[in-house]
């Protein structure tokens, strides 16, 4: 369960990476001013999104660490399952920039 965890949400940070996440193939038939806006409007639906993210993110990793919950009978804290998502976002976070950043 917990490589589960840590697989799915680093296999989004790829997705991120290579641009592999919905597309909306409709928007690409609209003129280049058009086209211009939903690519900012994504962006900001992107960044607000990151931001949750790794923001409630940090805040959860920190909540197990003072409630102390383990993984069933495993000797292993939930809050380094847990520690997948804000690092996820930030990889996420990483590729978004990287990519605003060559355009």
């Amino acid at each position: 369960m917990i490589s589960f965890v840590w697989f799915v949400l680093f296999g989004a940070a790829l997705a991120v990476k290579h641009k592999e996440h919905l597309k909306i193939d409709l928007v690409e038939n609209f003129p280049s001013s058009i086209r211009k806006l939903f690519k900012m409007i994504e962006l900001i639906v992107i960044f607000a999104f990151l931001f949750v993210f790794i923001y409630y993110g940090i805040l959860l990793i920190r909540d197990n660490f003072q409630s102390g919950q383990t993984v069933g009978f495993l000797p292993l804290q939930v809050a380094y399952v847990y520690m997948a998502i804000p690092i996820s976002g930030l990889c996420m976070l990483y590729y978004t920039v990287k990519d605003l950043m060559r355009k």
